[in-house]
């Protein structure tokens, strides 16, 4: 009899503990779930003072939200991904793209996530450059890259050109 009271008892201890983390654990993603609906409200407010500030910085708005596709191959396979950028904006005469940051750490150039998405956007869209614009400290930032490859197909063409002007002076001797 006592064995049986004994084991009664551990199966409402498991059943309490079980309960009490599922309420726990209910609990926390009901907390997260408000924390993020409410960063979510305060970005989408960020991204329409955005397009005030980049009106009176002489933006001419071009788009908001505006999808572009971008082709690349793997394995010799076309594969392509949409991208949507948060504002495609024209200033004399030039296009750019810029990316609507707030928060913490996503508004620096630092931040890998954020270089990686402008570094994406600056080889994968056609744009002048793209411009990271942080909302929190309304800070408006050209980010450009040096990219190798590019660099190295004008070296050869500048030697090409050296030598073709070489052969052509001994030539005209």
């Amino acid at each position: 009899m006592e064995s049986n009271f004994y084991n009664e008892n551990i199966y409402i201890a498991v059943i309490i503990v079980l309960a009490f983390s599922l309420v726990v654990i209910k609990i926390k993603s009901y907390l997260k779930y408000r924390k993020n609906k409410r960063r979510f409200k305060r970005g989408i407010k960020l991204e329409k003072a955005a397009a005030k500030f980049l009106e009176k910085k002489g933006f001419e708005i071009l788009g908001q939200q505006v999808p572009f596709v971008h082709t690349y191959y793997v394995d010799g396979a076309k594969t392509q991904s949409d991208l949507i950028v948060d504002y495609y904006v024209k200033k004399n005469g030039k296009y750019f793209v810029v990316e609507v940051k707030s928060g913490n750490s996503a508004i620096s150039i630092a931040n890998k996530n954020t270089r990686r998405q402008i570094l994406e956007y600056s080889v994968a869209i056609p744009c002048d450059a793209v411009y990271l614009l942080d909302m929190e400290n309304r800070k408006l930032q050209k980010i450009t890259f040096s990219i190798h490859h590019k660099s190295y197909f004008y070296v050869i063409l500048m030697l090409l050109i050296i030598a073709i002007l070489i052969l052509f002076i001994f030539a005209l001797k």
